[in-house]
């Protein structure tokens, strides 16, 4: 479970696609959706911004976070989420159609320092492009110089999210990724 204490109203948590709850400006507010232990990123929507909070929870946790501390973590350039459809169903583990790796290019105008949360299973024309996640466990890593991948898709998120930062001291137009599959045993 978790708590946010002293948020405004509106505020979301996601896990991946699934949204555990909004906000009613209540002191505390306890998210009627529960999850999984283990390391997952939080996905906080707030005023037309998103950003990943990352937190290993606990078998019966109940988290109880400072809206401060959650607010504190918001990166101080975040881009606007781009409105994007429901997620395809995921490929098979053994699906031979599926490749072990493929990249996505991203077009659209990412500041110095401003950070953009993408959903890599969703193609948006004009926006990404490419192959898109298969819905099975993968790695995002960035080849355009000065672009770190600050959030890896999880299996929280059905393996379809993840947010990337410029750091390269100048605006960026379009910004190349490569994903990989992650094999399991």
């Amino acid at each position: 479970k978790i708590e946010l204490l002293g948020a405004p109203a509106g505020v979301e948590l996601r896990v991946g696609n699934k949204l555990l709850g909004r906000t009613d400006g209540s002191a505390d507010f306890p998210f009627p959706e529960t999850v999984v232990p283990g390391r997952e990123t939080l996905l906080v929507s707030e005023g037309g911004a998103s950003w990943p909070y990352p937190h290993e929870f606990q078998p019966e946790e109940t988290l109880k976070l400072p809206w401060k501390d959650v607010a504190a973590s918001r990166p101080q350039n975040v881009k606007p989420p781009i409105n994007q459809p429901a997620n395809p169903p995921a490929a098979e583990e053994d699906d031979p159609s599926v490749p072990l790796y493929a990249t996505l290019t991203w077009r659209s105008r990412l500041e110095d320092g401003e950070t953009v949360v993408i959903n890599g299973r969703v193609l948006i024309p004009n926006h990404l492009a490419g192959i898109q996640l298969p819905g099975l466990p993968v790695t995002v890593s960035a080849t355009t110089p000065g672009v770190t991948v600050i959030q890896q898709p999880s299996p929280g998120d059905q393996w379809s999210t993840f947010a990337i930062r410029n750091d390269s001291k100048r605006p960026l137009d379009m910004i190349r990724l490569r994903w990989q599959r992650i094999r399991q045993k």
